[in-house]
């Protein structure tokens, strides 16, 4: 009601949205659209797909630009919406370094559209492309949905190196370098494209979200450092913070494989099992001295 109203966005001051634009809370509308744009928090996107599979529709095109992986069932957003909806055969990913509060006030913006169904991605690239969006293509499905989800509990480590008294820019480089292995250690275990990790759904997302004022991933993080409890820094942001059910998430892949993710454990430990931040970050600095490569 307050968006027929006002045409604004409510969380971002001065953006206002298309007179064109139809606002419904009747999900039936999926029923004959073109495209069908997911983007809600990973805990909603199963709820959502189900309610969206009611109506299905053949020449849809489902995008999902929700960045995580649900706890539970270690499933991505890809996965859920074909589990949930059998029948969709094309399905694109939207992701890369995005902060809504910047593309929303048009300020230049890039983004990567990622399919395996070439035409799809294609048709979502020509539809979201604009003189300040520009929209790249990828196949790797996989690891730009690994990334996405991934890159949010390093951007809570960067967040807790800018405030903990002890932490600094030296540690927020290192962390975010050593934790780029990191996920370069899980797309390997499950396959994906090598280059995906350097390009704007890896590197280029790391930074922004590790970096910006605007990542509530790092804002969390920041105010852990600064000695606020899990549940007052989640009441503080007042948003949902990706980063938390990542964590879980990727902790029980670490278990499952068994592969050396250090960085994204201490954090795990922090947010999930109330340690304590200095605990954690000794234990990080008495490991085994070695080479880097």
């Amino acid at each position: 009601e307050q968006l027929k109203e006002t045409y604004e966005n409510p969380y971002i001051k001065g953006a206002k949205l298309n007179k064109s634009i139809k606002f419904t809370n009747d999900i039936s509308c999926v029923k004959d659209a073109n495209l069908i744009i997911y983007s809600v928090p990973s805990f909603a996107l199963r709820e959502t797909a189900k309610k969206v599979a009611l109506f299905y529709n053949e020449q849809g095109i489902h995008v999902v630009c929700t960045k995580g992986i649900e706890a539970n069932t270690m499933l991505t957003g890809n996965q859920i919406i074909k589990l949930e909806n059998p029948k969709v055969e094309k399905l694109v990913i939207l992701s890369g370094p995005t902060h809504a509060e910047e593309l929303a006030m048009k300020k230049y913006t890039t983004i990567v559209s990622t399919s395996e169904n070439i035409r799809a991605r294609t048709i979502v690239q020509e539809a979201f492309a604009n003189n300040y969006l520009r929209v790249y293509t990828n196949a790797d499905v996989k690891g730009v949905e690994i990334l996405g989800a991934a890159k949010n509990v390093l951007a809570i480590a960067a967040g807790v190196c800018d405030a903990y008294p002890e932490l600094g820019d030296n540690a927020k480089a290192a962390l975010l370098t050593r934790g780029l292995r990191e996920l370069k250690l899980i797309g390997d275990y499950e396959g994906c494209v090598t280059e995906t990790f350097y390009g704007l759904t890896g590197l280029g997302d790391l930074i922004v979200t590790a970096m910006s004022k605007y990542s509530r991933n790092r804002r969390f993080g920041e105010l852990l450092g600064k000695g606020y409890s899990i549940k007052e820094a989640q009441e503080k942001i007042g948003m949902v913070v990706e980063g938390i059910y990542s964590v879980e998430a990727i902790n029980t892949l670490r278990i499952k494989t068994n592969l050396d993710l250090p960085i994204i454990h201490a954090i795990y430990l922090v947010v999930h099992q109330n340690y304590k931040i200095s605990d954690v970050l000794f234990e990080l600095t008495k490991r085994e001295l070695k080479s880097e490569v």
